[in-house]
């Protein structure tokens, strides 16, 4: 996505665009491009939890891969300073995030893999 951003600057200060309104919307295309992509990362996201589940049930015994995320997962959340935490919250808020939420992901995994509801771990 930044080489294509790049190209696509590069153009614009290059003057070989038509000179047009529409010049913005070849601009916005990695942008759009970026986004729309999102749902499919998610979902590999997710196929991979799975993936990973799998095996450690079906290769090393595992019984509840769900247990055993919630404990990886269940880590205490950083302290930023003022300044970290004012870049995160910009970085939040221009990227969009690609993570299913830990409890989606743990939910997933017991439902799918440990074959059984969440609410019996």
């Amino acid at each position: 996505m930044a080489g294509w951003s790049s190209f696509f600057i590069c153009l614009a200060l290059t003057g070989h665009f038509l000179y047009s309104p529409l010049e913005l919307l070849y601009l916005l295309l990695p942008v759009a491009v970026w986004y729309s992509t999102m749902p499919f990362a998610m979902m590999d996201e997710i196929r991979c939890d799975q993936w990973a589940a799998k095996n450690l049930r079906d290769r090393y015994g595992v019984s509840r891969p769900s247990q055993v995320l919630a404990k990886a997962m269940d880590f205490p959340p950083r302290h930023l300073d003022f300044t970290d935490r004012v870049l995160k919250r910009l970085l939040d808020g221009i990227h969009a995030d690609y993570h299913p939420t830990k409890e989606k992901r743990i939910e997933l995994i017991a439902e799918n893999i440990d074959g059984r509801e969440l609410g019996t771990i």
